[in-house]
């Protein structure tokens, strides 16, 4: 049964259809081990929507993005860095960024703890590793997908003065699109 976006938005409950998540960090294993529950949840009984942003009562939580928010930040600071740095524009940073991390906290804290419990419990440092590996993999596939050509956009050598207009003008998006540029505005003031 096919049910549609703007019906779980007028939920004020959770159904076997719709959760609500109030946050989700794309930096926490357990945010994403969560996530992926509720989509094999949803995949084995027909369908539904996870609505991120959202607290219990189906009311907007308004911290549902600060960590995604946080990422693309850091993407657009560090741009014209990269660019003049490697002459590349890489057009997948955000979603690298969001898969790598969780997939890296799993793989090496784990991956790590496995290989030392290898001599003393064979089988316990073993279970550990699997997981590890499995995250690896997918750290390699991010690779992988990251190094294609179709990944990025070639940049010309640029100056050192294109570079810093660059940072200026990406310090001032990150400013105006977080809302720190008032903070800062009104700190600056005060002194």
């Amino acid at each position: 049964m096919k049910h549609s976006l703007e019906e779980a938005l007028s939920r004020t409950t959770e159904t076997t259809n719709v959760d609500f998540k109030s946050s989700f960090d794309p930096g926490a294993t357990r945010d994403w081990l969560e996530l992926i529950k509720d989509i094999v949840s949803f995949a084995n009984s027909g369908g539904g929507h996870i609505l991120v942003g959202l607290d219990d009562d189906g009311v907007p939580s308004g911290n549902s993005v600060d960590a995604l928010l946080a990422t693309l930040y850091a993407q657009i600071a560090t741009l014209p860095l990269v660019a003049w740095t490697f002459r590349d524009l890489p057009l997948l940073g955000l979603f690298s960024n969001i898969v790598a991390a969780p997939l890296a906290a799993i793989a090496f804290p784990i991956g790590v703890l496995g290989t030392l419990l290898l001599g003393v419990a064979p089988v316990i440092g073993t279970a550990l590793l699997i997981p590890a590996a499995f995250a690896c993999q997918g750290l390699l596939e991010v690779a992988t997908i990251y190094g294609k050509e179709w990944a990025s956009i070639p940049v010309q050598q640029l100056g050192i003065s294109v570079l810093l207009i660059g940072l200026a003008f990406s310090v001032v998006v990150v400013l105006v699109a977080g809302g720190e540029g008032k903070l800062l505005i009104r700190s600056l003031r005060k002194t």
